[in-house]
């Protein structure tokens, strides 16, 4: 039995529903994909910065700690340029052994697809990423 015409017709707007649906899909896979290797790499270089900061527990230290973060964070696919680094610690000095230091790394992921944002309401995603360790050793000087 041959289709009539207006049954053609219905079945190339199913078509293109479900064709818009299927991309809108594959854009959405793609871009939180993307965001989710982002909060891999940021969640990796905060864990650095616990060992660091673990080993290196004194405040003068900082610079250096967000230097260490930074170029954990440094790799060929993922461009994270300036991470916000913050460094938190139970006690006031914070360099006993066994104190607890938390290292936290802030990253905003930037959506490359123009359908996300508009549906979402936003261009970008907030990535959080944070890492408590103990103090291992007391040290006054950074490496």
């Amino acid at each position: 039995m041959k289709a009539s015409r207006t049954e053609r017709g219905q079945s190339l707007i199913e078509f293109l529903i479900s064709f818009v649906l299927l991309v809108l899909l594959l854009v959405g896979t793609f871009d939180f994909g993307y965001a989710f290797l982002y909060w891999i790499t940021i969640r990796d270089a905060a864990q650095e910065g616990a060992i660091y900061a673990s080993l290196h527990p004194n405040a003068a230290c900082q610079s250096t700690l967000d230097s260490w973060v930074r170029q954990s964070s440094d790799s060929p696919i993922i461009d994270i340029t300036d991470p916000t680094v913050t460094v938190i610690t139970t006690t006031r000095a914070g360099t006993a052994v066994g104190d607890l230091i938390t290292v936290e790394v802030q990253h905003t992921y930037n959506l490359h697809s123009a359908m996300i944002p508009e549906i979402l309401g936003t261009t970008t995603i907030d990535l959080h990423a944070d890492v408590t360790v103990s103090v291992l050793q007391p040290t006054t000087s950074c490496h």
